[in-house]
């Protein structure tokens, strides 16, 4: 039955609808401020010998956008997924933790440039193309000699990002920490406004059946181990969809993952422990980036009716499975202005991490999370006056059987 106008005056004098629209209003203005928003800048490849070049594969259920420049996509929904490969240009005078956008035309020297695109147009070119680039990273003597493993990363954007800034975020995080390995983006259709928050948590649901696919073809393709990564609401989905492939018994598509990192995860706890009681075995490590600044979940917490979440709870009661490690990373300022992606957007801890993952695996450093040390070395280390402590619920809870 429709509301009556006056049932619908007196809902929007109510102080609960005026708390909403000011959390509204809030969330549109930290959020989105007025500045405009990130789009694909084309360019030839520069000559300059500084500038880097990251290539970026992308797997996506968004529409393609015809009026875009170029092979771009748009917030509106897909029934299938369409794969691409990108080459995008990072100019000489980039600052760790940024993007830097172009104002008007893209200039290699300055900005963040796309250099190529490629439509990949089955699954199986995506598997083909993804092989040859794990074969020539393996075949870089830098690779012989460190004994790299064969790993892809897999990363799942969050809430309120278009297709150019989940793209150009890829190659700012392989660029900043120095990923030779292949990166997917699995870019779902986010509306890429500030108050459409709704849209983006449907377009979540709507989006598992697609990420268990992407999932599911880089496993079929020549990759030794798969570490998926998820951002704010994208942890959403990538549990959702590891929830969705135990349940569907395909625990085979997992035989390859090596770890599972969710960063500012925008997720309900009780949802949370929810899920984790259906994805046996868990992943190893399992671990969260939090922190307790992060003001784009108080606010996200404010909407769903609960103050916390998982990326700014630091109670590892309230997780109830063992083995999950918890990284606090509160005491590290964001590049970002509501400390909600910190670990892509801060240098200190950008720098920090780098230093640890270039010298120790994910699995030696979930051991030592189990040890406590890294939290304590770290805290010893006069050059990093920050703390970045790591808890796991190993040392609470009984092994899950």
């Amino acid at each position: 039955m429709p509301i009556s106008l006056a049932a619908s005056d007196r809902f929007c004098q109510s102080p609960l609808a005026i708390k909403l629209l000011l959390a509204l209003v809030l969330l549109c203005l930290v959020v989105s401020g007025c500045a405009s928003r990130g789009s694909l800048g084309y360019s030839e490849t520069s000559t300059d010998e500084a500038v880097s070049l990251q290539s970026v594969f992308v797997a996506t259920n968004r529409q393609i956008d015809k009026e875009g420049t170029g092979l771009t996509f748009g917030p509106e929904r897909a029934a299938d997924v369409s794969y691409a490969n990108y080459t995008i240009s990072i100019p000489p005078n980039h600052k760790v933790g940024q993007i830097e956008w172009p104002s008007g035309k893209a200039n290699p020297a300055r900005h963040f440039t796309t250099v190529s695109s490629r439509s990949l147009p089955a699954p199986s070119a995506f598997r083909q193309s993804l092989s040859q680039a794990m074969a020539s990273h393996m075949a870089s003597p830098e690779a012989q000699k460190s004994g790299t493993k064969r790993e892809v990363i897999l990363y799942i954007h969050g809430y309120n990002t278009n297709f150019a800034e989940g793209l150009y975020r890829v190659a700012q995080i392989r660029n900043d920490y120095d990923m030779k390995n292949p990166m997917v983006l699995f870019s779902w259709p986010s509306a890429g406004k500030a108050g459409l928050y709704v849209y983006d948590r449907d377009s979540v649901i709507i989006s598992r059946d697609a990420l268990v696919e992407v999932i599911r073809e880089i496993s079929k393709a020549d990759v030794g181990q798969i570490t998926l990564a998820a951002h704010s609401l994208g942890s959403q989905l990538l549990m959702e969809s590891l929830r969705q492939i135990h349940l569907s018994g395909q625990k085979q598509i997992l035989a390859k993952v090596n770890g599972v990192i969710l960063l500012s995860p925008d997720l309900d706890i009780d949802v949370f422990n929810t899920q984790l009681e259906q994805i046996d075995p868990l992943p190893k490590p399992f671990m969260i980036f939090a922190s307790k600044k992060d003001e784009a979940l108080e606010i996200s917490g404010f909407l769903t009716g609960r103050d916390e979440r998982v990326g700014n709870n630091l109670d590892l009661r309230k997780i109830k499975h063992s083995g999950v490690d918890v990284l606090d990373v509160s005491d590290f300022d964001g590049g970002d202005s509501l400390n909600h992606f910190t670990v892509a957007t801060s240098p200190s801890l950008v720098n920090l991490l780098k230093g640890l993952r270039n010298t120790t695996t994910l699995q030696e450093w979930d051991e030592n999370v189990k040890r406590d040390t890294i939290g304590s070395s770290v805290a010893n280390t006069a050059a990093i006056p920050l703390r970045l402590l790591t808890r796991t619920t190993q040392a609470i809870l009984p092994q899950s059987q």
